[in-house]
C-alpha cells in the first residue's frame, strides 16, 4: 500500500520505463549484488559481444583507409626521367665532391694535360737559368776577394773562416745576384709585354723568368730578414736594425710587392693563352690559369726536391713557394676579369717533345756536374 501510495505521489504509476531507465536499473543492479559502484569487466565484454553480434560485426573485418598518396604524378614522372638518363641506380654526388670535380676536372681533360707538361717543362728551365745566375754571379764577386767557392746542385759553398768576412764582402757577395735576378725579371716582363701577340710558346719561358727573378729578389729579401740567410743577412748587416718594427716594415713590404705585382700583372698571365685559345672567357679561364700556372708550380717544385734529394735547403724550398703569392692574387682576381679575344686563326694545342726533351737533359747534366761541385776562384 505504501508503493502504490509512493508511485501516485511521483505520477509514474501509468507511466512506462524507457530503455535507458531499465539498463540503468539493470545496471545498478548488477552493482548492488556484487558491492562496487562500476559495472564488472565481464558484464562489460559481455555487452560488447551483443552489440557485434546484434549489429552483424562480430565476424566483418574492419576496412582501412588508405591515404592516398600526394604528388603521385610527380614522383612517377621522376623516377621515369632517371631511369630514361641512366641515373636511377647510380649514387648522388655530394656537394663538396661535386665542388672538387668541378674545381679539378680540368685534369681528366687531353688539352689541358698538355698545357700543364709544357708549362712544366718551361718553369723548370727558367728555374735553372735564375739557379745558376745566382750562384755564378756570387761566386764571381767572391773570386774578385780571393774567396773560394764550390757551386753544389743544392747550394754555394764559401772557403773562408767566418770571423775573415769583411764588411763590403758581405754586402756584395750576398746581394749581387739578387739585384741580377731583379733586373732579369723586369726584362723579361718587357720582352714577354713585345711579344704577347704572337702565338709563340717561348713567350711563357720569358714570363716563368719573369716569376722566379721576383721571388728570388723580394722572397730571399723576406726570407733572409726573418732567417738572417742570404740577401736579407747582408741587409740586416748593411742596415744594423736597432728597432724591430724597421724589419718588420721591410718584410711587410716585400709582401706586399710580391702581392700587389700579381694583381697588376693578371691580365699578362691571361694573354699567355693566345699560344692555345681564340679566346679566354668564363668557361675556360679558371681551367686555364691552374693548368699554365698552379699546378705546373706544384709539379716543377715536387720535380726540384727530387732532383735535389738528398741534400734539399729548406731555405730555398722557402724560397721557391713565395711564388704562390704572385700566382694565388692572379688565380682569384681573374675569376672576375673580362674576356680576352685573340685573332681568329685556328689553334692546336700539343706537346713540345723538343722543349721537353731539353729540359730534362739539362737537368740531369746539372744534377751530374753540380754533385761533386765546380771551384771557383
Amino acid at each position: 500500500m505504501r508503493k502504490i501510495r509512493f508511485v501516485l505521489r511521483k505520477g509514474s504509476l501509468f507511466k512506462v520505463r524507457r530503455h535507458q531507465d531499465i539498463q540503468k536499473s539493470k545496471t545498478i543492479a548488477i552493482s548492488a549484488s556484487t558491492g562496487n559502484d562500476r559495472p564488472s569487466g565481464i558484464y562489460v565484454f559481455y555487452r560488447k559481444i551483443r552489440y557485434l553480434v546484434n549489429t552483424g560485426k562480430l565476424f566483418r573485418r574492419k576496412k582501412v583507409k588508405r591515404k592516398k598518396l600526394k604528388n603521385k604524378g610527380k614522383i612517377y614522372r621522376k623516377i621515369r626521367y632517371l631511369w630514361y638518363h641512366g641515373k636511377l641506380f647510380r649514387p648522388q654526388k655530394s656537394k663538396t665532391v661535386k665542388l672538387r670535380m668541378r674545381s679539378l676536372g680540368f685534369i681528366t681533360q687531353r688539352e689541358y694535360v698538355k698545357i700543364i707538361i709544357n708549362s712544366t717543362g718551361l718553369f723548370l728551365l727558367a728555374y735553372l737559368f735564375i739557379y745558376l745566375l745566382i750562384n755564378f754571379s756570387s761566386s764571381l764577386v767572391a773570386s774578385s776577394y780571393d774567396i773560394k767557392t764550390i757551386v753544389y746542385y743544392s747550394k754555394i759553398a764559401f772557403l773562408i773562416n767566418n770571423y775573415k768576412w769583411k764588411y763590403d764582402q758581405i754586402v756584395l757577395v750576398f746581394s749581387i745576384g739578387p739585384f741580377l735576378c731583379l733586373i732579369v725579371a723586369v726584362v723579361s716582363l718587357i720582352l714577354y709585354a713585345n711579344l704577347v701577340d704572337h702565338k709563340w710558346f717561348i713567350n711563357l719561358l720569358f714570363l716563368w723568368i719573369f716569376c722566379h727573378g721576383f721571388v728570388h729578389f723580394f722572397g730571399e729579401f723576406f726570407l733572409g730578414l726573418i732567417l738572417y740567410k742570404g740577401f736579407g743577412y747582408s741587409l740586416a748587416y748593411l742596415f744594423r736594425f736597432t728597432r724591430e718594427y724597421n724589419k718588420l716594415f721591410l718584410i711587410l713590404f716585400s709582401v706586399s710587392a710580391m702581392i700587389i705585382t700579381g694583381l697588376l700583372s693578371t691580365r699578362l698571365f691571361i694573354f699567355s693563352g693566345n699560344t692555345y685559345f681564340k679566346e679566354i672567357n668564363n668557361k675556360n679561364r679558371n681551367y686555364f690559369i691552374k693548368s699554365q700556372f698552379i699546378v705546373p708550380c706544384i709539379l716543377g717544385t715536387i720535380i726540384l726536391l727530387i732532383l735535389k734529394i738528398p741534400k734539399i735547403s729548406e731555405f730555398e724550398l722557402y724560397i721557391n713557394l713565395c711564388i704562390f703569392l704572385i700566382l694565388l692574387p692572379v688565380l682569384f682576381r681573374s675569376q672576375n676579369m673580362q674576356d680576352c679575344l685573340f685573332d681568329e686563326d685556328p689553334r692546336g694545342i700539343q706537346i713540345y717533345w723538343k722543349i721537353l726533351i731539353l729540359c730534362f737533359s739539362l737537368l740531369l747534366i746539372f744534377r751530374l756536374i753540380f754533385s761533386n761541385g765546380i771551384r771557383m776562384g
